[in-house]
């Protein structure tokens, strides 16, 4: 989108807003789109039906930039869709109402930039301030009429219809492309009562792990749940995803790539057993480790143990780094030329001394940190030996 003063627009806001959604608008929205969304998205509210963008900065007082930078935030926030016509140099504006206090709160990505923005203090007044009133219901017995509607007068292409356009709490900063991924999900297909943060979150993290693509995720997910139970099996979706083939891309950078593509390459093709799959996961999902480190960590297990990946030695690797909070490629070399760990089958031991000295001399810790490490790898050796296999 690139917006001239001459470029008329049109505007669409089927509903008044009101005293709750203002205070949101300023408390919650504010903070993280800035004073000059929120002006432009009143604006347009109260603007007049048709008009051109001269109009709108003359109103507002801010520039053409200001304003396209503006509608920019507001789209990505999901107050305002905006449309192009495809033959005239004429947009449309498609208002939304804000989300309500409690449920911008408590949305996935939302309320965890708001945390970041006005911190954690303020954060917490809010929530405070807007806790949701319940009364206690100890006593009480549910009289609610139990008969239905007329299911007949509702067809599933108009439920289909209402779901899509219902939007749901879900990462918008994300690599994985959430919109594609439910452009089929159906009431049917994919029960919203399964659409938790939780589960989207799973999804989005094996996805992006294994290198599948949106539509494909979306396949194994449906063949995955219960319908009977409303469940999605996670042990199923997980035996699925392993048995994905993965490609590799060739035309990135290749720490770039998914943790089970990388390893498949480093195998010059073979496919990756399961066995090593499920390290790989431990590497990413328990230990937290960023993809290009993990990466990294076994392309130098591969040299180090002539094209093997030796799972003691992967995890004793991976808790150094850990300990040391790696987080780049580039802290993965230094600590690689400080320690020679292809040398070493027991490292940070009691009768190591020159890995201890320049432990303290390469990357600075104390001694009760240098203490701490040096425990973690007597449990590592109490739990999994010191042998290579």
């Amino acid at each position: 989108m690139h917006l001239y003063g001459e470029n008329e627009f049109r505007i669409e806001a089927n509903f008044a807003i009101n005293n709750q959604e203002i205070e949101t608008l300023f408390l919650m929205y504010q903070p993280i789109l800035g004073a000059n969304s929120i002006s432009i998205y009143l604006s347009l509210l109260h603007a007049t039906i048709n008009t051109d963008y001269t109009n709108l900065a003359r109103n507002t007082g801010l520039n053409i930039d200001e304003i396209e930078r503006s509608l920019i935030m507001l789209e990505r926030y999901r107050l305002i869709e905006t449309y192009k016509h495809h033959e005239q140099s004429e947009y449309a504006h498609i208002l939304k109402r804000p989300l309500a206090a409690n449920d911008f709160l408590n949305h996935y990505v939302y309320g965890l930039e708001l945390k970041k923005v006005i911190g954690t203090h303020q954060f917490n007044v809010l929530l405070i301030k807007f806790k949701e009133k319940k009364i206690a219901m100890d006593g009480f017995v549910n009289i609610t009429e139990k008969k239905v509607f007329n299911q007949n007068a509702f067809s599933e292409k108009d439920l289909e219809i209402l779901l899509k356009n219902d939007p749901i709490a879900k990462p918008l900063d994300s690599q994985f492309n959430f919109d594609l991924f439910l452009n089929d999900a159906s009431e049917l297909k994919f029960p919203s009562i399964l659409r938790t943060k939780e589960n989207l979150n799973l999804i989005s993290e094996l996805a992006l792990f294994y290198g599948i693509s949106e539509t494909r995720m979306a396949t194994l997910v449906y063949r995955s749940i219960n319908y009977a139970e409303k469940e999605l099996v996670v042990d199923r979706l997980l035996d699925r995803v392993r048995r994905e083939t993965v490609e590799v891309v060739h035309n990135v950078n290749k720490y770039d790539l998914p943790n089970v593509a990388f390893l498949k390459s480093l195998q010059n093709g073979a496919a990756v057993s399961d066995y090593n799959k499920k390290l790989l996961e431990q590497l990413s999902f328990d230990m937290k480790l960023n993809k290009q480190v993990v990466n990294r960590l076994i392309e130098y297990v591969m040299e180090s143990k002539n094209n093997q990946l030796i799972h003691n030695f992967v995890l004793q690797i991976a808790t150094t780094w850990k300990a040391f909070d790696v987080n780049t490629v580039e802290e993965a070399n230094k600590i690689i030329r400080k320690v020679d760990y292809s040398q070493k089958k027991n490292l940070l031991s009691e009768k190591s001394p020159t890995i201890e000295r320049q432990a303290k001399t390469s990357i600075e810790v104390d001694e009760a940190e240098a203490e701490a490490i040096k425990a973690e790898w007597r449990k590592l050796n109490e739990q999994f030996g010191t042998n290579d296999n």
